[in-house]
């Protein structure tokens, strides 16, 4: 039998080959875009006092502005709506956790204390 010391794994179709960077002058890659910063400008009196921020990724779909501002009195409102939400659903759980078990404790206990004054009930008619 004549098989060859090495073989060579035979990839799956989505899995891609790695190109070969062998080049040890070649060096480290530089980065394709260089990020822009935009120093902050001071407003005079009559501008409006949002903050913003510009963003620049270098794709061909440009500039786009994030406004970045304070949080207002509805904004806060509907926070603390959803936040009392979730704790009420959350105390809503657990009420319905205690109620269930509730019933199922005392029937276990009955059931206990039934057994045992069975027991005693059978032991007192033998005796007899």
């Amino acid at each position: 039998m004549d098989q060859p010391a090495l073989q060579m794994a035979v990839l799956p179709s989505y899995i891609a080959p790695m190109s070969k960077n062998d080049d040890p002058d070649r060096g480290p890659e530089q980065p394709r875009f260089e990020p822009e910063i935009i120093p902050p400008q001071r407003k005079s009196a009559g501008e409006d006092s949002q903050s913003h921020i510009w963003v620049s990724s270098g794709e061909q779909s440009g500039t786009h502005r994030i406004y970045v501002t304070r949080p207002g009195p509805f904004a806060i409102i509907a926070a603390l709506a959803v936040i009392g939400l979730v704790v009420a659903a959350i105390v809503l759980v657990l009420l319905g956790v205690v109620l269930i078990w509730i019933p199922v404790v005392i029937f276990i206990i009955s059931a206990v204390l039934l057994r045992h004054y069975w027991r005693r009930l059978q032991s007192w008619i033998v005796r007899r």
